[in-house]
């Protein structure tokens, strides 16, 4: 990738050594992106779920106003509710609910990110299609037991709360059964493990 003019400028100005780590450079009411949050996408950083969680968030009002078709574009913290099995609490399932959910009638899509002993993967669900999608860049046969049962957990907690009547906007319309779906797994190009 090559960068000229104001691109160069404004990657100086995220990547460059001078900086005030705590200066917000993409404000968000769920979170905000600080030159440092911004750092971790250098190679080599582990990329943190505020980066992530900043991306949905941005995801989320870009596509109500673009998209055709309701898709969920969910913070981290949905996934790692689903995987700690605590009591979760009302005020954050509720913010999540209205600022990153909606109503399942014209649902196409949900992007769920996990992470798993410090790795990011993707799960897609696909309403329409009746399909679970996992994309993983860094695949582990050491990993997979564990990574497949944090998708089933996830899976399971999605289909919990789906049948709360608030997702939808008519009691006759069908609770899906989203842990029925079939499971897909494609090729994806993989990274380097030591990137």
């Amino acid at each position: 990738m090559v960068f000229m003019g104001i691109e160069l400028a404004i990657f100086f100005y995220i990547f460059g050594t001078d900086y005030d780590p705590k200066e917000i450079l993409v404000p968000n009411e769920h979170c905000c992106g600080s030159q440092e949050a911004l750092m971790t996408l250098c190679s080599k950083n582990w990329v943190g779920d505020n980066i992530l969680n900043l991306v949905a968030s941005m995801l989320m009002k870009h596509a109500a106003v673009t998209v055709k078709g309701n898709k969920w574009f969910l913070p981290t913290t949905f996934a790692q509710i689903a995987l700690q099995q605590r009591h979760i609490s009302v005020g954050t399932m509720e913010y999540i609910k209205t600022n990153f959910m909606g109503k399942v009638e014209d649902l196409s899509k949900i992007y769920i990110p996990n992470n798993v002993k410090d790795h990011w993967f993707l799960v897609v669900v696909e309403k329409s299609r009746g399909l679970i999608t996992y994309l993983d860049s860094l695949k582990c046969s050491k990993q997979r037991l564990e990574r497949m049962k944090a998708i089933y957990d996830v899976i399971s907690f999605l289909e919990n709360l789906l049948l709360d009547d608030w997702f939808y906007q008519s009691d006759t319309t069908e609770r899906s059964m989203v842990s029925k779906f079939k499971f897909q797994e494609p090729e994806v190009p993989q990274q380097d493990a030591q990137s």
